[in-house]
């Protein structure tokens, strides 16, 4: 997984800030029915990239990988994404 910047936390860091500030004004200038669809998306994101991230900082790893003793799960899911 490339990074933006040379230090992947630092990636990690301004995402997140980024989707805190993004929930934040779509709160405050949306409908709520928007507001819920964007959140389920921020939900996803904030779950599978530090899984991608793991998985990319391992040599010879998969996705799956990650989930360490719910390989069984996350496979089924990664599959269909």
């Amino acid at each position: 997984m490339h990074s933006i910047t040379p230090y992947p936390w630092l990636d990690l860091v301004a995402f997140a800030s980024a989707l805190f500030y993004g929930n934040f004004v779509l709160r405050n200038k949306h409908p709520n029915e928007v507001y819920a669809i964007w959140l389920v998306f921020s939900f996803m994101f904030c779950i599978f990239l530090p899984l991608a991230w793991y998985a990319e900082s391992r040599p010879n790893a998969e996705l799956v990988d990650a989930c360490f003793s719910y390989k069984e799960t996350c496979r089924p899911i990664r599959q269909r994404i």
